[in-house]
Protein backbone atom coordinates (compact mmCIF):
# COMPACT_ATOMS: atom_id res chain seq x y z
CA UNK A 1 0.00 0.00 0.00
CA UNK A 2 1.39 3.59 -0.84
CA UNK A 3 2.41 5.78 2.24
CA UNK A 4 -0.14 9.09 2.57
CA UNK A 5 0.54 12.28 0.96
CA UNK A 6 0.88 14.37 4.52
CA UNK A 7 0.21 18.13 4.65
CA UNK A 8 1.41 19.97 7.77
CA UNK A 9 -0.59 22.34 8.38
CA UNK A 10 0.70 25.06 11.34
CA UNK A 11 -2.06 27.67 12.29
CA UNK A 12 -0.79 30.66 15.09
CA UNK A 13 -1.48 34.17 15.92
CA UNK A 14 0.81 35.21 13.32
CA UNK A 15 0.31 35.32 9.98
CA UNK A 16 -0.85 31.92 8.68
CA UNK A 17 1.79 29.69 7.69
CA UNK A 18 1.71 26.63 5.56
CA UNK A 19 4.33 23.97 5.02
CA UNK A 20 3.59 20.90 2.58
CA UNK A 21 5.58 17.70 2.94
CA UNK A 22 4.43 16.04 -0.46
CA UNK A 23 3.92 12.09 -0.25
CA UNK A 24 2.43 9.63 -2.22
CA UNK A 25 -1.49 8.39 -2.04
CA UNK A 26 -4.67 10.56 -1.21
CA UNK A 27 -4.24 14.09 0.60
CA UNK A 28 -3.95 13.80 4.90
CA UNK A 29 -4.36 17.14 6.61
CA UNK A 30 -2.27 17.37 10.31
CA UNK A 31 -2.09 20.17 12.40
CA UNK A 32 -1.11 21.96 15.15
CA UNK A 33 -3.56 25.28 16.33
CA UNK A 34 -2.39 28.00 18.22
CA UNK A 35 -5.07 30.50 18.89
CA UNK A 36 -6.70 29.67 15.52
CA UNK A 37 -10.66 29.43 15.24
CA UNK A 38 -11.72 26.16 13.78
CA UNK A 39 -12.58 27.63 10.46
CA UNK A 40 -9.82 29.30 10.03
CA UNK A 41 -8.33 25.72 10.35
CA UNK A 42 -10.59 23.82 7.81
CA UNK A 43 -10.47 26.72 5.66
CA UNK A 44 -6.13 26.39 5.07
CA UNK A 45 -6.67 22.67 5.52
CA UNK A 46 -9.04 22.90 2.34
CA UNK A 47 -6.45 24.92 0.40
CA UNK A 48 -3.52 22.68 1.35
CA UNK A 49 -5.46 19.20 0.04
CA UNK A 50 -6.07 22.08 -3.13
CA UNK A 51 -2.33 22.93 -3.74
CA UNK A 52 -1.13 19.62 -3.25
CA UNK A 53 -3.66 17.98 -5.87
CA UNK A 54 -2.88 20.50 -7.95
CA UNK A 55 1.09 19.73 -7.45
CA UNK A 56 0.67 16.20 -7.70
CA UNK A 57 -0.50 16.78 -11.73
CA UNK A 58 2.94 18.55 -11.74
CA UNK A 59 5.38 16.29 -9.98
CA UNK A 60 6.61 12.76 -11.50
CA UNK A 61 7.09 9.68 -9.53
CA UNK A 62 8.96 7.98 -11.59
CA UNK A 63 10.31 7.13 -15.85
CA UNK A 64 11.56 4.27 -16.23
CA UNK A 65 12.77 2.80 -19.82
CA UNK A 66 10.54 -0.08 -21.35
CA UNK A 67 12.12 -3.06 -22.55
CA UNK A 68 12.64 -1.53 -26.32
CA UNK A 69 15.01 1.08 -25.24
CA UNK A 70 12.98 3.52 -27.33
CA UNK A 71 9.87 4.55 -25.33
CA UNK A 72 9.49 5.76 -21.39
CA UNK A 73 7.09 5.09 -18.70
CA UNK A 74 6.48 8.16 -17.04
CA UNK A 75 4.12 8.58 -13.63
CA UNK A 76 2.72 11.31 -11.62
CA UNK A 77 1.71 11.91 -7.68
CA UNK A 78 -1.48 12.08 -8.75
CA UNK A 79 -1.19 8.10 -10.42
CA UNK A 80 -1.45 9.40 -14.55
CA UNK A 81 0.50 7.59 -16.51
CA UNK A 82 2.07 8.08 -20.08
CA UNK A 83 4.04 6.44 -22.57
CA UNK A 84 6.84 9.24 -24.42
CA UNK A 85 8.34 7.75 -27.31
CA UNK A 86 11.95 8.97 -27.62
CA UNK A 87 11.16 10.31 -31.18
CA UNK A 88 8.47 12.77 -29.80
CA UNK A 89 11.45 14.61 -27.82
CA UNK A 90 13.38 17.17 -29.32
CA UNK A 91 17.45 16.46 -29.30
CA UNK A 92 17.73 12.66 -28.74
CA UNK A 93 19.55 10.92 -31.66
CA UNK A 94 18.83 7.07 -33.38
CA UNK A 95 20.87 5.53 -30.53
CA UNK A 96 18.94 3.44 -27.70
CA UNK A 97 17.91 4.65 -24.08
CA UNK A 98 20.44 3.75 -21.86
CA UNK A 99 19.17 5.36 -18.63
CA UNK A 100 16.91 8.14 -16.89
CA UNK A 101 17.40 10.21 -13.73
CA UNK A 102 14.52 11.61 -11.82
CA UNK A 103 15.47 15.32 -10.10
CA UNK A 104 14.97 15.64 -6.56
CA UNK A 105 10.84 17.43 -6.12
CA UNK A 106 10.07 15.44 -9.89
CA UNK A 107 9.44 18.22 -11.33
CA UNK A 108 11.42 17.33 -14.47
CA UNK A 109 13.91 14.06 -15.54
CA UNK A 110 17.24 13.76 -17.51
CA UNK A 111 17.09 10.90 -20.10
CA UNK A 112 20.74 9.63 -21.09
CA UNK A 113 21.31 7.39 -24.74
CA UNK A 114 24.27 5.13 -25.71
CA UNK A 115 25.57 7.95 -27.81
CA UNK A 116 26.65 9.84 -24.78
CA UNK A 117 23.68 12.21 -25.68
CA UNK A 118 21.52 13.58 -23.03
CA UNK A 119 18.34 15.52 -22.38
CA UNK A 120 16.42 17.69 -19.85
CA UNK A 121 12.62 16.69 -19.77
CA UNK A 122 10.40 18.96 -17.54
CA UNK A 123 6.83 17.61 -16.68
CA UNK A 124 4.96 20.16 -18.73
CA UNK A 125 6.62 18.52 -21.84
CA UNK A 126 5.43 15.04 -21.09
CA UNK A 127 1.89 16.85 -20.72
CA UNK A 128 1.94 18.52 -23.80
CA UNK A 129 3.14 15.09 -25.37
CA UNK A 130 0.36 12.96 -24.03
CA UNK A 131 -2.46 14.66 -21.80
CA UNK A 132 -5.34 15.76 -24.24
CA UNK A 133 -6.64 17.68 -21.41
CA UNK A 134 -3.35 19.42 -20.25
CA UNK A 135 -4.23 23.26 -21.89
CA UNK A 136 -1.33 23.46 -24.11
CA UNK A 137 -2.29 19.96 -25.18
CA UNK A 138 -0.96 18.78 -28.80
CA UNK A 139 -4.39 19.55 -30.40
CA UNK A 140 -3.47 23.04 -30.35
CA UNK A 141 0.42 22.62 -30.88
CA UNK A 142 0.96 20.72 -33.98
CA UNK A 143 4.36 18.70 -33.91
CA UNK A 144 7.20 19.63 -35.37
CA UNK A 145 6.99 17.86 -39.38
CA UNK A 146 10.21 15.54 -39.78
CA UNK A 147 10.83 13.94 -42.91
CA UNK A 148 11.38 10.27 -41.40
CA UNK A 149 7.96 10.54 -39.94
CA UNK A 150 6.50 11.63 -43.05
CA UNK A 151 8.36 8.90 -45.39
CA UNK A 152 7.31 6.34 -42.55
CA UNK A 153 3.46 7.07 -43.04
CA UNK A 154 4.10 7.20 -47.03
CA UNK A 155 5.74 3.85 -46.78
CA UNK A 156 3.14 1.81 -44.21
CA UNK A 157 0.48 3.08 -46.29
CA UNK A 158 1.92 1.79 -49.61
CA UNK A 159 2.93 -1.41 -47.95
CA UNK A 160 -1.00 -2.26 -46.86
CA UNK A 161 -2.14 -1.51 -50.51
CA UNK A 162 -3.59 1.56 -49.08
CA UNK A 163 -4.43 4.31 -51.52
CA UNK A 164 -4.42 8.24 -49.85
CA UNK A 165 -8.01 8.55 -50.32
CA UNK A 166 -8.77 5.40 -48.88
CA UNK A 167 -6.58 6.88 -45.54
CA UNK A 168 -8.01 9.73 -45.88
CA UNK A 169 -11.58 8.23 -45.37
CA UNK A 170 -10.39 6.25 -43.04
CA UNK A 171 -8.82 8.67 -40.72
CA UNK A 172 -11.74 11.54 -41.72
CA UNK A 173 -8.37 13.75 -42.87
CA UNK A 174 -8.82 15.24 -46.01
CA UNK A 175 -6.73 14.07 -48.86
CA UNK A 176 -4.84 16.97 -49.71
CA UNK A 177 -3.65 17.36 -46.12
CA UNK A 178 -2.73 13.33 -46.26
CA UNK A 179 -0.79 14.28 -49.45
CA UNK A 180 0.75 17.69 -47.29
CA UNK A 181 1.51 15.36 -44.59
CA UNK A 182 3.61 12.69 -46.28
CA UNK A 183 5.60 15.20 -47.89
CA UNK A 184 6.30 17.03 -44.41
CA UNK A 185 4.80 20.11 -46.15
CA UNK A 186 2.37 20.40 -42.95
CA UNK A 187 2.95 19.89 -38.76
CA UNK A 188 0.03 17.23 -37.68
CA UNK A 189 -0.82 17.06 -34.65
CA UNK A 190 -0.34 14.20 -32.07
CA UNK A 191 -3.85 13.91 -32.37
CA UNK A 192 -3.84 13.79 -36.52
CA UNK A 193 -1.04 11.12 -36.01
CA UNK A 194 -3.19 8.82 -33.60
CA UNK A 195 -5.62 8.87 -36.18
CA UNK A 196 -3.39 7.86 -38.80
CA UNK A 197 -1.36 5.31 -36.78
CA UNK A 198 -4.55 3.40 -36.02
CA UNK A 199 -5.81 3.42 -39.77
CA UNK A 200 -2.49 1.72 -41.06
CA UNK A 201 -2.94 -0.49 -37.74
CA UNK A 202 0.53 0.82 -35.89
CA UNK A 203 0.99 2.28 -32.42
CA UNK A 204 1.80 6.44 -33.13
CA UNK A 205 5.77 5.25 -31.59
CA UNK A 206 5.56 3.61 -34.97
CA UNK A 207 5.47 6.47 -37.29
CA UNK A 208 8.71 7.41 -35.51
CA UNK A 209 10.99 4.94 -36.23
Amino acid sequence: MRANKTLFVLLTDEPLALKGILRNGSCVAQAVKRHASDSDFKALTKLACSLASHDAAKRMRRAVIEADAKTLQVEFHNGETFRVHKGALAGLDASPLSRVSLSKWGYDFTVFQASGRKVRVPWDAVRHLCDPDYEHSPERAPVEPKPRVAANIRALRKARGISSYELARRTGIARPNIARIENARTSPSLTTLEKIAKALGVPVAGLFE
